[in-house]
């Protein structure tokens, strides 16, 4: 039996809007920006707000088997076969969205801060922290998360203040951006951009069973409103055809920052707000696909795992052939189509618990 702990309602909320977050600081503003041109932030507030709309099918899953999690609902409703096609591929999702964040992780460090280390050795760092976390569990990283809140988010909130001066809001104009019907659509693929709401499915039974709905919309209303406020201070910085070439956009708004000669290149402070974030949500990630996969194999232990799962996902990182196959990767899969594992799918185990008259029981 894996014993994965349990925390708060505070903690959840913290850990699934971090993983959510460390987006920001990789290349998924450029593709909006691309896309969708003045009217980014807009395509990201309208894109979170369909996410609502699809939280409401995995929320009632949830619901409708109290204290259980996707693995184990999957295996009630239709049994193993189908499980794991399903939620199988849900979980294949998450160790992909891992690789792919790991590989990003990386080459961001190398473009930013250690252009002169070899690729693999940070990757090797990165996928040892993502292991050791693991081996650590999921408590203590979203109790370590939860203290460490306060600051890391107000490190990124102080840097967007120090912008006010290079700050023209005419590059959100027009408002439209591309046309609202274009907008519209790339407004619902979109939605996304806030998929790490799935993880709640699987760390449902460390959270209080009542709070579960209080969780997941704070953490998706906290992350709608950052996630548009930041692309909108990014969007008034740069016009949409200069925003839109920026490999990093995030760090050139941070080397933008000029107060006077004593308050300049800041950078450095983005790049330890950032690494938080970033390594947040690969541990978040290689932790639940490891122990997912744990469950679905029905071994009592998952810390054995670890080392080949790390192995493993070394390894997807350096397949990947180069930086912009990584961009490109990360914005089908996990920027434009991941509404299909992350929302569409637990919709459809939630039509089947209905149909088959499955439901869980609640334990005390």
């Amino acid at each position: 039996m894996i014993k994965e702990g349990r925390f708060g309602i505070f903690e959840g909320i913290v850990l699934l809007l971090f993983v959510t977050l460390g987006k920001i600081y990789l290349s998924y503003a450029a593709d909006l920006i691309k896309e969708n041109l003045s009217a980014a932030w807009l395509a990201v507030l309208l894109g979170s707000l369909v996410a609502f709309v699809w939280f409401l099918p995995l929320l009632a899953l949830l619901n409708r088997f109290p204290g259980e999690d996707l693995i184990a609902i999957g295996h009630k409703v239709l049994r193993p076969i189908g499980s794991a096609f399903l939620v199988g591929s849900i979980l294949l999702f998450v160790f992909f969205s891992a690789i792919i964040v790991l590989r990003q992780v990386g080459e961001t460090i190398i473009g930013t801060a250690l252009p002169q280390t070899p690729l693999v050795a940070i990757l090797i760092v990165l996928a040892g922290i993502a292991a050791l976390t693991a081996r650590w569990g999921i408590e203590p990283t979203a109790r370590v998360t939860a203290l460490a809140a306060p600051y890391i988010l107000a490190g990124g909130v102080f840097l967007f203040f120090l912008q006010l001066p290079n700050m023209n809001f005419d590059y959100l104009a027009p408002f439209w951006g591309p046309g609202w019907k274009k907008l519209l659509l790339n407004s619902f693929l979109r939605s996304s951009l806030q998929n790490e709401i799935i993880l709640l499915g699987f760390l449902a039974p460390c959270l209080p069973r009542k709070k579960i709905a209080a969780i997941g919309f704070a953490s998706l209303g906290l992350a709608t409103v950052l996630l548009a406020a930041a692309m909108a201070v990014g969007q008034t910085i740069f016009p949409p055809a200069v925003a839109a070439e920026h490999t990093f956009p995030f760090y050139e708004i941070a080397r933008s920052i000029y107060i006077s000669r004593f308050f300049e290149r800041l950078e450095m402070l983005f790049i330890l707000v950032w690494l938080g974030f970033a390594l947040l949500s690969l541990s978040v990630r290689f932790y639940i696909s490891v122990a997912g996969l744990t469950k679905f194999l029905r071994l009592p232990y998952y810390q054995p795992l670890i080392p080949m799962a790390a192995l493993l996902l070394l390894a997807g990182a350096l397949l990947l052939p180069d930086y912009p196959t990584t961009i490109y990767l990360d914005n089908l899969f996990r920027g434009r189509w991941a509404w299909i594992p992350a929302f569409a799918f637990p919709s459809l185990l939630y039509l089947g618990s209905l149909r088959r008259g499955k439901k869980g029981e609640v334990r005390k």
